[in-house]
């Protein structure tokens, strides 16, 4: 995602969130390496609001690299890497059109076979995810792990319902991100009070916001597969993100408020069509929602597929990507 602009969809196939699909040469026999290409295009829903003094135009791309080695049929061994780019002014990044680099990942992915009685079939896999973007430096992580679990079931010839799983544990070397007041940094100095809570020592301050220590994803999409070629589907996901720091509840506290770790609620909802061309050529095109499960006022449930309570805030996107699969050595 670039700062907000949702790139490309969330859904929750197995064959192509977790372990790519195996290809074969002209005898038939396994290509062991792999290296995977996507392009990928959204425009977010507030660059068509009417009123010019409302809207809020956003446009972006993304591009990402996957190559991977299969050293058998169940294991895939691989690493993911992403940039990513708003063509509009952004409403977060530190620099009008900024180009950013994702975490990258490390993944091992593994099939279990087919769960007997219920005819599931399952797959697993460990991420490892490196601080390469500017957000996790900034957020002083050192490394992130997650452990993932996909589930599927064909419902008769043209339906299927798929199921995933993550948790993900970070490791960061403060509890908060971290700025630097050294003069003449990036971004400007910051002022603090010598020996207080956030004066880190030498020129580093922390801003008074929690880091995630650890989060739960559960995700569930339903496909139709008119053909064997395309594909229609619908995904819900809930992200449950715990932070680390705890407090207790004092007198000063709001009577709404809980102790404890924090925590942060957000959805992400997907409506995509795709169509593979080829064992090379696969597009996709569809509309995203990445949100939070009720409205500002806490009193009631978003529509989680479509934002219309505030447009101009771009939680909606259209997308369209273009994936591409080599075979290396072929």
């Amino acid at each position: 995602m670039l700062a907000g602009l949702c790139l490309g969809g969330a859904t929750a196939s197995a064959q192509n969130t977790l372990v790519a699909p195996r290809l074969e040469d002209e005898d038939g026999r396994r290509v062991p390496f792999t290296v995977g290409f996507k392009l990928e295009s959204a425009v977010g829903q507030g660059t068509f609001v009417a009123d010019e003094y409302a809207r809020n135009s956003q446009v972006g791309w993304g591009a990402s690299i996957a190559p991977g080695y299969r050293p058998t049929d169940e294991l895939m061994l691989s690493a993911y890497a992403k940039v990513t780019h708003e063509l509009t002014d952004s409403d977060v990044d530190s620099q009008r059109q900024q180009l950013q680099l994702l975490d990258v990942n490390l993944r091992s992915d593994y099939k279990l076979g087919t769960i007997p009685v219920i005819d599931v079939k399952a797959a697993t896999g460990l991420w490892l995810y490196l601080p390469t973007s500017k957000v996790s430096q900034f957020e002083t992580l050192v490394l992130g792990a997650a452990a993932r679990l996909v589930l599927g079931r064909q419902l008769g010839d043209h339906f299927s319902v798929d199921y995933l799983g993550i948790f993900r544990k970070n490791f960061h070397e403060y509890e908060g991100p971290v700025l630097d007041s050294a003069a003449g940094s990036s971004p400007p100095p910051v002022f603090v009070r010598q020996g207080s809570p956030e004066d880190l020592g030498g020129s580093l301050v922390a801003v008074g916001t929690n880091n995630v220590s650890f989060y739960f994803y559960n995700l569930v999409q339903l496909a139709w597969i008119p053909r064997e070629e395309l594909s229609f589907a619908i995904a819900y996901g809930l992200t449950n993100a715990f932070t680390y720091a705890s407090h207790p509840k004092d007198e000063l506290s709001s009577p709404y408020a809980e102790d404890g770790i924090g925590q942060r609620d957000s959805t992400v909802a997907v409506i995509e069509a795709a169509y593979t061309l080829d064992k090379r050529f696969s597009f996709s095109a569809g509309i995203q929602t990445s949100s939070v499960p009720k409205s500002d006022d806490n009193q009631s449930f978003r529509f989680p597929f479509y934002d219309f309570e505030g447009t101009a805030e771009n939680a909606t996107s259209f997308y369209i990507d273009v994936t591409v699969t080599e075979a290396i050595g072929d």
